[in-house]
């Protein structure tokens, strides 16, 4: 009888609740980053840079939704609010992971990343 009437319970409820007391599905955001100055050498997994590189994310939210924030760590670091384009100096290896949240507090999920190499600077011999 307790199964009944908690299916009886569910099921009215569920009759008299407005449409807007569920929660609405969307899209989550999606983010995009641009390195640049143009790579010196397209690899096919890494391409390599020139010494210092720019990042620029862009995002957007599903249609009636507003990015709220965007985040990003370099080299596994620290989370770090976006806010404008950032550089990543000093010659080796590097990867920057980035995603963002809508203001429904969606999360763009998987998060994305990008790994690529910065040569080291050459020096002028006089």
């Amino acid at each position: 009888m307790l199964k009944r009437g908690l299916f009886l319970f569910v099921v009215l409820v569920s009759l008299f609740l407005p449409a807007t007391a569920y929660a609405q599905v969307h899209a989550r955001p999606v983010s995009t980053a641009t390195l640049s100055p143009s790579p010196t050498n397209q690899g096919t997994n890494l391409s390599t840079y020139s010494d210092p590189v720019t990042v620029t994310i862009d995002a957007t939210a599903d249609t009636g939704y507003t990015v709220a924030n965007t985040y990003y760590k370099i080299d596994g670091g620290q989370q770090q609010n976006y806010s404008s384009p950032f550089t990543v100096s000093g010659s080796g290896t590097h990867s920057i992971e980035y995603w963002s949240v809508d203001n429904a507090g969606i999360e763009e999920f998987p998060h994305k990343s990008q790994s690529f190499i910065i040569s080291p600077q050459q020096g002028v011999i006089n």
